[in-house]
C-alpha cells in the first residue's frame, strides 16, 4: 500500500495493534480454532521488527518492516504540483532510475536497481528490476555485488499511469503500486508485493 498519511488525515494508515490482528486471523487462524489452537498458533508471536529502508534524493522515502514473516512494504514522498500528463517539460520518453530494498518472509534483504520507462504519449511503461541480490537472514544489506542471486535476478512489469499513479498491466508474479513524486515528477517510488518478497522501490529523472 502507498501510504499518504498526514497529521490531519491518517488515510489509509493501519495501526499496530490493527495490522497484528488481521494479520493473526487471517495469516494464522482458521474458522472454528478454538483456545488451544489459538494459543499454540501464536505462542511465538514476537513483538520484534524488522526494517530496510532507502531514500530517494530529497523526495522520496521507501522500505519494508516484516513482522512475524508478513513484510510490509511503503512508499511516501511529496506530490506533484500537476499531473504526468500535463507536465511540458517532458516529451517522448522519460525514464527514472534508483533502487528497490525488500524483505523475504524468511527475513532475507534483497535490493537491486530499479529502473521505470514511460511513455508520454500513451502513458504506458516498463518498471524493470535487475542486479537482484540476498543476503542471509536477519542481515543487512550489504555493498553492491556482495550477495547471492535472488531468483533470477530480474522481475519485468508492464505499467500504466493514471493521474501520478501508476499500477502493472502485465509482467511477472506481483501486485505493483506507484506515484510520482516531487513538484515537477523528478522521482518515482512504490511497493511490490509477492508471496516470496514485499519490497519498496524509488528512482530519479
Amino acid at each position: 500500500m502507498l501510504l499518504r498519511a498526514s497529521k490531519t488525515d491518517p488515510g489509509f494508515y493501519l495501526y499496530p495493534l490493527d495490522r497484528a490482528a488481521l494479520q493473526a486471523v487471517y495469516g494464522r487462524l482458521e474458522p472454528g480454532d478454538g483456545i488451544y489452537a489459538i494459543y499454540t498458533e501464536l505462542d511465538d508471536w514476537d513483538a520484534r521488527s524488522i526494517h530496510v529502508r532507502a531514500t530517494q534524493g530529497s523526495e522520496g522515502v521507501f522500505g519494508v518492516r516484516l513482522q512475524n514473516g508478513l513484510p510490509q512494504p511503503w512508499a511516501i514522498g511529496t506530490a506533484p504540483f500537476f499531473n504526468l500528463v500535463e507536465n511540458t517539460r517532458l516529451g517522448g520518453t522519460a525514464a527514472w532510475d534508483g533502487r528497490l530494498v525488500g524483505l523475504t518472509p524468511g527475513a532475507e534483504a534483497v535490493a537491486g536497481d530499479a529502473g521505470m520507462t514511460v511513455d508520454l504519449s500513451t502513458l504506458n511503461g516498463m518498471l524493470n528490476f535487475t542486479n537482484m541480490e540476498h543476503w542471509a537472514s536477519d542481515a543487512p544489506p550489504g555493498a553492491v555485488g556482495s550477495g547471492a542471486v535472488w531468483g533470477d535476478g530480474n522481475l519485468s512489469y508492464a505499467v500504466n499511469i493514471q493521474g501520478n499513479v501508476f499500477t502493472q498491466t502485465g509482467g511477472d508474479e506481483g501486485l505493483i503500486t506507484g506515484a510520482f513524486f516531487g513538484r515537477a515528477h523528478e522521482a518515482m517510488g512504490g511497493t511490490l508485493r509477492r508471496r516470496d518478497l514485499g519490497a519498496a522501490f524509488g528512482g530519479e529523472r
